[in-house]
């Protein structure tokens, strides 16, 4: 007596052979598109006919992330860490509790934390009177932030306006950075970012006066931790 087995074929995902576990095609592969720093999500392609297909499993590394259903074409895997690989793997069970192969795919998360400055930072200045030209600010910082990666650039903002004014961005390399203008008095604050474009939210601050001729350095309290250094007063 001859036994028949009924083979099922897909086009794109499975092929599911008598009582055996199920089988991928060859050539299929496993896609991982939308990285963030947070999350990324997994495609495949579903077969023409997914009978007597039961489970999807999704993995990184031995880490079993879900068990969906199998007419499902595709997971968003979340709460994933920052600029970190991630080894993912999927894999379908039969009725029978057969599981296929798995398809596999590396993803690295984006950078998604900003550069810390240290609550003892300080951004001091130096202030050189330019007459008609107005003054000419230099301004050092210490110490330098750090990052999960590395810090790329920086940004000095004036924020005495309801809408701060971008001074300048510049590389990270710098140690110091030169600012004249006719209208310098103000607070500038002095934000670090990284190469993913991760910014801090504030960063050490220093205050400009430009209406006495009298320097009055000093220290005081700034937000989140930081300090404000209260620089030197224009002549």
């Amino acid at each position: 007596m001859k036994t028949k087995i009924a083979v099922l074929v897909s086009a794109s995902f499975l092929i599911a052979c008598g009582d055996g576990p199920p089988k991928w095609n060859p050539g299929q592969k496993l896609e991982v598109t939308d990285v963030t720093g947070t999350s990324a999500k997994l495609n495949w392609k579903l077969p023409e006919d997914s009978d007597g297909l039961s489970t999807i499993r999704i993995k990184n590394g031995e880490e079993v992330l879900a068990e969906i259903g199998a007419g499902n074409e595709s997971y968003i895997a979340e709460n994933l860490k920052g600029n970190t690989e991630y080894n993912f793997s999927v894999d379908v069970s039969d009725m029978k509790g057969n599981w296929s192969p798995a398809i596999k795919a590396t993803a690295k998360t984006k950078d998604s934390t900003p550069p810390k400055w240290a609550e003892d930072a300080k951004l001091e200045i130096d202030v050189e009177s330019k007459g008609m030209l107005g003054s000419k600010v230099t301004f050092t910082w210490s110490p330098e932030p750090t990052d999960d990666v590395a810090v790329t650039q920086y940004k000095l903002v004036k924020e005495d306006s309801l809408e701060p004014e971008e001074i300048e961005v510049f590389a990270a390399t710098e140690k110091s950075f030169e600012y004249q203008s006719v209208d310098a008095g103000g607070t500038y604050v002095l934000l670090a970012g990284d190469e993913a474009g991760n910014w801090t939210e504030s960063g050490p601050k220093a205050k400009v006066w430009v209406n006495t001729g009298m320097n009055k350095p000093g220290i005081m309290p700034g937000g989140s931790g930081i300090r404000l250094n209260t620089g030197l007063q224009l002549r």
